[in-house]
């Protein structure tokens, strides 16, 4: 008899047109096995958002920990495009070239985050939260100042979870079938098929899984 475990799917689309441009839309800072650096080491991230229709310079904004020094960690030339997201490794190795990597860490405790405009505008900011490992921070709907603990972390993707639907119910099944996934125009699916949690990077979704032994 085949075992056929159908577990938590992640998935991602895109949101309408928010009127703040920038948002901090999601955080990690407790990364034990969730996101690797260009390094290998699993550093805290902190994930951007541009909701715009337009391509957002980031020159000069600055990422910070601290109130009184808004500016701790200051963007190079980088520019978002429009609808994107970005992920900025908060490791304490400041780096500004093929990853960013700001010159904080994020306590796991919970402390509070800032993203400020060159012009000393405060853009956006997180609340100081405590979070367990792999657990992430952040909007629901990707540029909303609403957050929520996240346990399905999706770090350069869109945090919208909605229904999906199966062709098969959860159980036991004697012989091999095929699982076909549905959603919404435009959501792509990831998954697995070890028990492990589904994320970027993992199997895509395309027609149905070929469920056996």
């Amino acid at each position: 008899m085949n075992k056929i475990i159908i577990g938590w799917v992640l998935f991602w689309f895109t949101v309408p047109l928010c009127s703040q441009p920038i948002y901090i839309n999601e955080i990690m800072s407790a990364n034990s096995s969730m996101l690797a650096d260009e390094d290998g080491d699993f550093s805290d991230w902190i994930e951007l958002y541009n909701a715009s229709e337009e391509a957002v310079s980031l020159q000069g904004m600055g990422l910070s920990d601290d109130e009184s020094e808004k500016f701790k960690w200051v963007f190079p030339d980088y520019e978002m495009p429009p609808k994107s997201f970005l992920v900025v490794f908060a490791s304490e190795k400041n780096r500004l070239s093929t990853e960013l990597h700001t010159n904080f860490k994020i306590d796991r405790e919970g402390e509070r985050l800032f993203l400020t405009r060159a012009n000393d505008i405060l853009l956006d900011e997180m609340p100081s939260v405590e979070l367990d490992e792999n657990f992430s921070f952040g909007s629901p709907v990707n540029g909303n100042q609403e957050r929520t603990f996240l346990p399905f972390p999706t770090p350069g993707f869109s945090n919208i979870m909605e229904e999906i639907s199966f062709s098969h119910s959860r159980g036991l099944y004697d012989n091999p079938f095929y699982l076909i996934l549905s959603a919404s125009e435009g959501v792509e699916i990831f998954y697995t098929l070890d028990g492990s949690d589904p994320s970027p990077g993992k199997l895509k979704y395309n027609n149905s899984i070929n469920i056996k032994d």
